[in-house]
């Protein structure tokens, strides 16, 4: 099995090399394009697809696709042939060399008509409306926000941009909470300066903001501070939660959320002048913690008079006087 896909393989390299060999030089970039659509994308999309997932496992993970277009198209024609999204719009820049970014815009709507041909999917295409006027962070994140603010269900495609456009795009996803694609590749040839297509791997990225809740650890610091130690619990442990599905974090950092989380216990406990069971908790705790720790929980956390107890515990500690 092993050695029929290496040979697989052999074939599709020199394939591919015959196909550059022949039509990437001489040739305007959407007759190259309009050839590569017809002769080797559909050789690429059938190794990928029987290397990374079923035939249609992976439609509906993308519903609208944003891809930053850079010089070579053919990674961004395999994530749209791939993803098959419902709705397509094509970020493009000022100029391509001597074209500008409308012409290549157009370029690209046209391809789409071929993959249609080919392959009988017709993504809707956002119109074009307007070119990027800077294409470094803050010009790429302003555009973005603008045209797609409030859109949903997006996806941002960054293979095709450059290093600028890729991190403004990233910005904007972790403002707005947007999923980030991207093709992986294997191989590159530096002759022809292109990734070998059919070792392309297709990537979804969750955002970073979810992955690793970072607007929720904020959250969790200043409900703390307001002494809302129930709702930050609450919210811990829906990042726990997070930090089981996702192999991202380490063991370390989760046994340090474990800590955090009997600390929230405690204070909650505390906080609902449960001291018995504040003491409880403290006592087990295996690691050190502030000087300030309320002392109401060793001076309370004793045996009560029954009706002194339900009282008590009826209330919250700001209610008790002196």
């Amino acid at each position: 099995m092993v050695k029929g896909r290496g040979s697989y393989n052999e074939q599709l390299e020199k394939k591919t090399d015959l196909f550059w060999q022949q039509y990437s030089n001489g040739q305007d970039d959407k007759t190259y394009l309009e050839v590569y659509i017809e002769e080797l994308l559909p050789s690429e999309l059938e190794h990928i697809r029987s290397s990374y997932g079923g035939q249609r496992s992976e439609q509906g993970l993308v519903e609208n696709l944003v891809l930053m277009v850079g010089h070579t198209v053919e990674p961004l024609l395999i994530a749209m042939c791939y993803w098959q999204p419902k709705t397509v719009a094509f970020v493009v820049n000022k100029e391509y060399g001597s074209d500008k970014g409308k012409y290549r815009f157009q370029m690209l709507t046209k391809l789409v008509e071929k993959i249609y041909k080919k392959f009988d999917y017709r993504p809707e295409i956002k119109d074009y409306q307007r070119s990027l006027e800077n294409d470094d962070p803050p010009g790429v994140f302003d555009y973005l926000q603008r045209d797609f603010g409030n859109c949903s269900g997006l996806t941002i495609d960054i293979t095709g941009g450059k290093k600028s456009m890729v991190a403004g795009a990233f910005l904007f996803a972790a403002y707005s909470d947007t999923q980030i694609s991207y093709i992986d590749f294997d191989k590159y040839s530096t002759r022809y300066h292109r990734p070998y297509g059919y070792l392309c791997k297709p990537t979804l990225f969750k955002n970073p903001y979810q992955v690793f809740a970072l607007r929720d650890w904020t959250e969790i610091k200043e409900l703390c501070q307001k002494h809302s130690f129930s709702a930050a619990l609450k919210l811990l442990q829906g990042i726990q939660k997070i930090m089981q599905e996702e192999s991202y974090f380490r063991e370390e950092d989760k046994k340090s959320s474990e800590k955090l989380k009997k600390l929230l216990e405690l204070y909650k406990a505390w906080d609902n002048a449960d001291y018995p069971e504040a003491k409880k908790l403290y006592q087990q705790l295996e690691m050190p913690v502030a000087e300030d720790l309320p002392t109401i929980i060793h001076k309370f956390s004793g045996n009560w008079p029954v009706e002194d107890q339900k009282l008590l515990l009826s209330k919250r500690a700001k209610e008790i006087k002196k």
